[in-house]
């Protein structure tokens, strides 16, 4: 969540940062003053044209940082910043944003018709991860890890070998128990075990997991694939 908030305070101080007369007398950015708060979301509706909701979100990360410090909320709150961010929007329109299509059964069968994996990890990785994302509902920070993988991954949250528990453990499989240790609707990581059942279709999760781990055999910490993908944003 705090890396979410950076976004948007990260803006406010570099814009602060370019304009020093909105600086406190002591040359603090916090508390915030009005001034600052209205030139801030002037800028970012003006010359950057970010949406009124982002700008509603930013100052949201900003309001963070007063709550952190226990100072004053009064100017991001004001009814002065509230009826700029109106005028922006109002002066602009909205923006239309292009929707994200849902991926369906028949989109994945599409998908694996020309993506068929093969002896090479990397093919079965994005084989699997592609029919393991859609049979669990995964978000991409849950099957994925940003920048390189031994950096990035932390067994107590991400995807590992053990979470995959195969049924029956050999012989003709049934299903796989996966369990989540950490997500974005768990920030408590109290984890939660999902049941995938097998089926008799090239879309069959189990057997696309069961392929990689053949093939990329790996201690239970080790991430569930020996090069996993990589996500280009925070999840």
């Amino acid at each position: 969540m705090r890396r979410t908030y950076s976004t948007g305070q990260r803006s406010y101080i570099d814009f602060l940062s370019l304009n020093p007369y909105l600086l406190n007398p002591d040359g603090s950015f916090l508390p915030a003053s009005k001034k600052a708060i209205l030139e801030w979301v002037a800028h970012l509706g003006h010359s950057r044209r970010i949406l009124p909701s982002t700008i509603k979100s930013y100052l949201g990360h900003v309001k963070a940082m007063h709550v952190d410090a226990d100072l004053p909320t009064n100017a991001i709150e004001s009814p002065v910043t509230q009826r700029l961010i109106l005028g922006i929007k109002r002066y602009f329109g909205d923006r239309n944003r292009s929707s994200t299509a849902p991926i369906t059964l028949d989109i994945l069968r599409r998908i694996v018709a020309v993506s068929q994996p093969s002896d090479s990890i990397d093919a079965c990785n994005t084989d699997a991860a592609v029919k393991l994302a859609f049979s669990a509902f995964m978000r991409a920070g849950e099957f994925c890890v940003k920048g390189n993988k031994f950096a990035a991954f932390n067994p107590s949250m991400h995807l590992s070998h053990g979470a995959i528990e195969f049924k029956p453990p050999t012989g003709n499989l049934n299903s796989i128990n996966i369990t989540f240790l950490a997500s974005k609707s768990d920030p408590f990581q109290k984890g939660v075990t999902m049941c995938i059942a097998s089926v008799n279709a090239p879309t069959c999760t189990v057997k696309a997991l069961h392929t990689l781990f053949f093939q990329d055999p790996c201690l239970p910490n080790a991430p569930y694939s020996a090069t996993p993908m990589e996500v280009p944003f925070n999840t």
